[in-house]
């Protein structure tokens, strides 16, 4: 390839004046004009007084392992810039890898993690949930957006939604990967909501809330004893057209 021809041949010049093996990764060209990549080995073959009369070369293949490779080394980008923390787990269910992500939302770092089992972040009180997972993964059905709680390492609970996925090759789980989004603050502006919902339900006041382009999207039990309309009948219509203003 003329990206490999240059450092190829100083390579081989090099290996030539000092009689040194030659080894190196480059792409050649198939007959049907493919390149594809290859490592090319050289040795020298001495006579008995320690002269080269001959070098043996071989070159062999590796295409489809570089692929592979860069494949891997781009999956291996995205999951350690991603802002969700992915975990995989081998087939007796260790902790193979473990993103920056996954130290930021656990605490704990790579180093520990690795090796560990999932009790290391599963609190205690949430095991049945875990034995039901690992069922389903056994049947390899992978898990969507379960909303659960997981522990830090400091002993603080984190409400999490997981996705977890079991990973096969030739139809056989040789593994299991993990994605977990902190969903703390949405869980808490949710029963914020639902607090403040319970309390305006409690006045005698008609509260209703509503916007132009969806409506009416709260309607109390003050405003269904008003104006004589349910939250089911008002939800969604407009102001001005339900109450004639």
């Amino acid at each position: 390839h003329p990206e490999d021809r240059e450092r190829a041949l100083s390579k081989w010049d090099q290996a030539v004046a000092q009689g040194d093996g030659y080894e190196m990764e480059l792409r050649c060209r198939r007959h049907d004009g493919e390149y594809r990549w290859f490592i090319a080995k050289a040795l020298p073959v001495r006579d008995a007084n320690g002269l080269i009369t001959d070098w043996f070369g071989t070159s062999l293949d590796i295409h489809d392992r570089k692929s592979w490779e860069q494949s891997l080394a781009h999956l291996a980008a995205i999951v350690t810039s991603s802002q969700d923390a992915v975990i995989s787990f081998s087939r007796d269910l260790k902790i193979v890898t473990w993103n920056r992500a996954a130290e930021k939302l656990f605490g704990w770092s790579a180093h520990e993690a690795l090796g560990q089992t999932a009790s290391i972040y599963v609190p205690p009180e949430r095991s049945a949930e875990s034995a039901q997972i690992s069922e389903s993964l056994q049947r390899g059905d992978a898990i969507d957006q379960l909303e659960t709680v997981r522990r830090r390492k400091d002993g603080s609970r984190i409400d999490v939604s997981l996705t977890i996925s079991p990973i096969k090759v030739d139809q056989e789980v040789i593994g299991v990967s993990v994605t977990a989004r902190d969903i703390t603050e949405r869980k808490r502006i949710e029963q914020q909501r639902e607090q403040q919902s319970r309390l305006l339900d409690l006045s005698l006041d008609a509260i209703s809330v509503w916007s132009v382009a969806h409506g009416i999207e709260y309607w109390n039990e003050g405003a269904e004893k008003l104006y004589g309309y349910s939250a089911e009948e008002a939800t969604g219509r407009s102001m001005q057209d339900l109450l004639k203003t």
